[in-house]
Formats: C-alpha cells, structure tokens, sequence
C-alpha cells in the first residue's frame, strides 16, 4: 500500500507552524516527532524503517571521532522512537562525495530503498549525502517514486514536504559549487607556481634529499635532491643498453640475475603491513621487471629536466585522471636539478625506442577475462595473468621464475580447462557427488541402478536448493552494515578505556620512581606489590591493545569482502534467477558446471589460490571455501 506524505504544513507535535524556508532561526527546532509528523499523515501506529547515512570524507583521527559521535547519535535517534523501526547505519568513510561509483553505503543504502526494505532516511547534512548536483537531484526523484523520504538534520529540511523541493535543489547546488571553487583554487595555485617553472623535486630512484630547502626569487621552497652514486650507475645502465635496442624484459632479467636490488615501489612501502589481494606478500620482491625499467627511461628527470602536467584530472566531481594528451597546458622546465644521463644519451634510448614501436604489431583491445584478479598465487599471493592463447587461455604467474630470472616462487602455468576442472571438482567434493553418477551410469543390477539414479536425483535437488538460499541470503542479508556499526561502537570504547588506563598506568610508574627516591624503607617494602600490580595492569592494556587489533582486522576484512560482494551483485541476482529455472535433473546440473565455469564465473566465485602440487582453495561467493587436489584422473 502506497504511503502519502504529509505535503500541507510542518508541525511541531501536531501544531501548525509557518516559516519562511530561508530563515534558519524561524524554523522550528529539531525535533523527532516533528520529523515523523512531518512525513505522513499516518496513524501514530505506522511502524517507518528508518535509517541514517554517514559520510567523512578523510581517515584522520578527528574524523573517526565524527563518525562514532554520529554514529550513536542516530542510532539513539532512531531507536529511541516508538514508531520507527532501526535499519542500521550506512557510511563511507574516507570518500569524497562528489561521486557515487565509489561510495558503497550510498550504494547499498539506495539499492535497500528501491527493494522497499526502508521508509525514512536521516543525514547530517546535504553536503555529506552529495556534493554533485545531478546525483543529488536524482536520488531525490528515485527515493520519491519508491516512497521514501529524507530528513537533513543540520539544513532542517525534509523532502516529505514539496515546498522544499527548490530549496533542497539550491543547497545541492551549493554543495557542488564549494566542491568545484575548492578543486578551482588548487588548480590555480598550481597553474601558477608551473608557469614560473616552480615544481618540488621528486626522490625517485637514483636520487634522494640531502636534508636541505632550495628558494626561488619569488619565495617558493622546494628540497634540494642529490644523485646516489650506485643507483645512478644502473640509470646509466639502463639507458644505454635501451640505446643499443636491448628490450625491457632482457634489461631487467639481466639486473636480476646481478642480484642488483630493485627500487622499492610503493605498491611495495603499502603493502608493509600486509598485503592486499592480489599483491606480492610484504615479505617478498619481485625485483627488476618491464614496468620498472620503462618507468626509468620515461622520465625526463633523469637528465635533469621536468616536464609538469603529465596528466589531468577531467572533471572534479569524478576525480578521473588521464594522460595529458594535449588537452590542458604543459610546462617544460629545463636544468631543474642535476642530471644523471646526459641529454644526448637520453635522446639515443628514446630514438631507438620510437624504432621498435614502429616495429610492434598493432594491438587490438580484448575484452576482460572472467578469471581476471580471480586467480591468485598461493607463494606469492600476485594476480595470474593470461600469457598466451592456445585454444584455451594459459595462465601464469607474472613472478614464477620464467618471467623474472628470480626465484620468487615456483607457480606452474594453469589452463582454462584446468580451472573449469577445478571449478566441477569442488562442487563434486562439495555435495558428495561422484563422477559416474553424473556422467555416465554405475554398472550395477537393474534394481539397485533405480536407487542410485533416486539417490543421485536427491543430491541434485539438495544441491540446486542450497545454491538457491546461499545466493538469496548473500544478496539480501544486511549484517554487513549492522556488523560494521558494532564493530566501529567496540572499537571506540575500547580505544577510550586504553587512553584511560595507559594514563593510569603512567600515573603510576611515577609513583614507584618516586619511591625509589625517597629510599624510605617503609615504602620500599611495598615497592615490590606495586611492581607487580604495575606489571599485571601492563599485561591488561597489552591484552586490550591486541583485542583492538584483532576487531580491528576483523572490520579491514568484512569491508573487504563486503567490497567484493557489491562490485558483482548485479551478475549474482542474475545468476539467482538462472539457477531457479534450470531444471533439477542431471541436465540441469550439466548446465550449472557450464554457467559457473564461463558465463557466471564471477557470480559465484570471488577468488581461487593455486598452491603447488595441485593444490586449489576456492573461496565462494558466501565467504565459504573448498579445497581441491586436482586429479588427473578428472575428466570434463
């Protein structure tokens, strides 16, 4: 049943109150049944689900006390109201507003408001629900066709009422343009140091900072670098041997097999605490290769020039940044810092460069794999990469010894087939299915064939059902958000009783060092029972900071996966409605293998680690995972 909005006035427990929509001080307070009668003329009975929406725009530390304050805030707001039922609270957290592709709350709260799952909206402001008015303009129509309204608690302002409609249009655009005269200011500056050939030195490989500052005449500062004499002989290395036509990959095997250190990435300096999928474990390098040497002979820097504004960002509200083809000014800076390779050497590796591109067949787009970032190295813990197409596509490793002359680990190459293989072996594993159940039938009597095939019949009617609730509970379950607020509540009081007791700790360490000085042998006595009762509460922070860490992991891995989830939900829901209509039989278990295997592939499947010997886990759409040792004996 359609709900109607209260469109006639605004009301402070039922009393009419006019306003001016522009005057701030003539608006009534913020208030919850001002809210609530402001939204519908209902029933006092009407249970709303209501749920509120948090953005900070940064990961600083004032920011996350921002996000717990408004966290409890609206979580008290809500649930405090008899006739408002608590949905969680949606956030994004160290994502700017100007956008919505990467903001998965925002995501999943409009997505939970179409699937009708909430009635009422409240957020802190307009600005922290979207800085890009188009965005913010059509959320508005689309929560107001699925009836659902929106409460901005700082503006006061409600979208249950039409006459503020313009108004909320106006504050929309408000927000974008302080977004954009932001973006404008910076860009300016910017503009202007680079006309006057002002740019800041870069420590990339081959130079570092002596420590010192460098002035312009016209006041600007910048770091004074310096060449570092090891690293400046393998740049001259480098760039002589592209000069003679040597190629990337033949360069830095060569490096690598000198046992030469490479530079350190950032890929690498991110990853020190941990890598992420898909990237070298932090414990690991995979020294010289192609990206790093084309890197080096790319960069004017080298023979001491500066070339600003290699790329753009397009458009302030995307962030999307490209290469500058010519489309906004570059600045030249000659003799900005003392060069490693002469100019002239620097002109020879670039002119036999241009020499092989001519050389290079022309490259047509391919589309993207199924198995792109879903393969991952069990010793290295890098994405596999399609190397070579034989019919069906081979996979390798981009660190296994073959491509980089190092031992960085010992991955074999891995065919399509193979996965598929992989892929039937686990669901087989999975549902205790057998091979000839499937594909060809047991040679046994007549009268026992009839049970097996009844048997067989069963599993796959098991098997097709509990595909059916997983995909239903993984896409509709909302824990994700909840979990999260728990996690983030956990954390913060946790963080307030370490900052306590660590105090109190301190306190009294003091009080034992006075002691020790006053050399009373009264208090010495009791030295040694405050020693230890120091050394049992140090051991309780410990145990709380480690309690800390661990939530900590625990809420870094749920946004992970919950990422992971959200970037193939529509191909899931697909898929759902694909499994619901096969037919329940030894065909439609025939079509399954297919579909999980080409089609729906990402729809089920987030990732696969290949361990040596054969060795397969499959992690599942639901978080559950499978592991397989490949048989040879296993056929398609």
């Amino acid at each position: 049943m359609k709900r109607q909005s209260n469109s006639e006035v605004y009301s402070v427990k039922n009393i009419p109150i006019p306003y001016n929509a522009f005057d701030y001080n003539s608006r009534p307070d913020f208030d919850v049944d001002y809210i609530f009668n402001a939204i519908r003329q209902e029933s006092k009975q009407q249970i709303l689900r209501v749920a509120a929406y948090i953005r900070v725009s940064t990961d600083m530390q004032d920011q996350e006390n921002s996000y717990i304050a408004q966290e409890r805030y609206f979580r008290e707001l809500i649930t405090n109201n008899s006739n408002w039922k608590y949905m969680g609270i949606y956030s994004d957290y160290g994502i700017s507003g100007t956008g919505t592709a990467d903001r998965i709350g925002f995501t999943r709260l409009i997505r939970h408001c179409k699937e009708g799952k909430i009635d009422r909206i409240v957020c802190k402001s307009v600005s922290r629900f979207a800085r890009n008015t188009a965005d913010f303009s059509r959320t508005l129509l689309l929560l107001r066709e699925w009836h659902v309204t929106i409460f901005f608690e700082k503006e006061n302002l409600d979208s249950a009422d039409p006459k503020n409609e313009f108004l909320l249009s106006m504050l929309g655009a408000y927000a974008q343009e302080e977004s954009r005269s932001i973006s404008s200011n910076i860009r300016l500056g910017q503009t202007m140091h680079r006309q006057q050939g002002n740019v800041p030195n870069v420590a990339i490989y081959g130079y570092r900072f002596t420590g010192n500052w460098l002035y312009t005449e016209d006041g600007y500062r910048y770091r004074e670098i310096e060449a570092v004499e090891e690293e400046a002989k393998i740049v001259q290395f480098i760039f002589e041997k592209v000069a003679e036509g040597c190629r990337f990959s033949d360069i830095s095997r060569s490096l690598n097999a000198q046992k030469i250190p490479a530079p350190v990435s950032n890929h690498k300096k991110r990853r020190m605490n941990g890598a992420k999928k898909g990237q070298l474990y932090s414990n690991l390098d995979d020294g010289w290769n192609s990206e790093r040497i084309s890197c080096i002979v790319q960069n004017e820097r080298y023979m001491g020039d500066v070339l600003a504004q290699k790329h753009y960002t397009t458009d302030y509200l995307t962030h999307e940044v490209k290469v500058n083809k010519g489309e906004v000014p570059q600045y030249y800076i000659r003799d900005h810092h003392p060069g490693i390779v002469s100019k002239k050497l620097y002109k020879q590796a670039h002119v036999a460069l241009e020499a092989r591109k001519r050389g290079w067949a022309w490259r047509t787009t391919k589309p993207k794999s199924p198995f792109s970032h879903r393969l991952i190295c069990g010793e290295c813990g890098r994405f596999f990469v399609i190397s070579r197409k034989t019919g069906q596509g081979i996979w390798d490793c981009p660190t296994s010894t073959s491509y980089t002359a190092i031992h960085v680990c010992s991955a074999e190459s891995i065919s399509e087939q193979q996965i598929a293989l992989v892929i039937s072996e686990a669901i087989y594993k999975q549902y205790e299915l057998q091979y000839s159940e499937i594909r060809r039938k047991p040679r046994v009597k007549p009268s026992k064939l009839q049970q097996k095939e009844e048997h067989t019949r069963k599993k796959l009617y098991g098997l097709f059902q509990d595909l059916i609730n997983r995909l239903e509970k993984t896409l509709n379950d909302d824990y994700v958000e909840r979990t999260r607020s728990e996690y983030k509540c956990q954390l913060a009081k946790l963080e307030d009783e370490i900052n306590t007791e660590i105090f109190e700790l301190e306190r009294m360490e003091r009080h034992i060092t006075n002691i020790q000085k006053l050399g009373s042998s009264i208090e010495k006595r009791c030295l040694g029972e405050k020693l230890q009762e120091v050394t049992a509460f140090r051991r309780e922070v410990n145990q709380k900071k480690d309690e800390y860490e661990s939530l900590k992991l625990k809420l870094d891995e749920l946004e992970k996966y919950w990422l992971e989830l959200e970037e193939d939900y529509e191909l899931r829901a697909e898929a759902l409605q694909w499994v619901r209509g096969l037919p329940r039989g030894k065909k439609g278990f025939k079509a399954l293998l297919k579909g999980i295997t080409e089609k729906y592939f990402r729809a089920f499947i987030l990732d696969i680690t290949i361990n040596p010997q054969n060795q397969y886990m499959l992690r599942w759409f639901d978080n559950t995972r499978t592991n397989v040792s490949l048989k040879k004996d296993v056929k398609e």
